[in-house]
C-alpha cells in the first residue's frame, strides 16, 4: 500500500499516513494542533517509484 503525507494548513505539521489505493481520505483533524479540515495532501504516490523499489522496472 502507498504513504500519503497530509500537511496542516494552519500549524504545518507533516503526518504520514499508508493508506490503500481505494480510500485515502484526507484526516479531518490535524493530530498536533487539533483543528478541523486543515489537512491537506502534499504529495501523490507513484506506482512506477513504489516498483522500481521492489525491483521491478518497467
Amino acid at each position: 500500500m502507498p504513504s500519503y503525507e497530509y500537511e496542516c494548513q494552519l500549524c504545518k505539521a507533516r503526518i504520514e499516513l499508508v493508506q490503500s489505493l481505494d480510500k485515502h481520505d484526507v484526516p479531518e483533524v490535524c493530530p498536533s494542533c487539533n483543528m478541523e479540515h486543515t489537512m491537506t495532501r502534499v504529495n501523490i504516490p507513484s506506482s512506477n517509484a513504489a516498483k522500481e523499489q521492489d525491483g521491478q522496472k518497467e
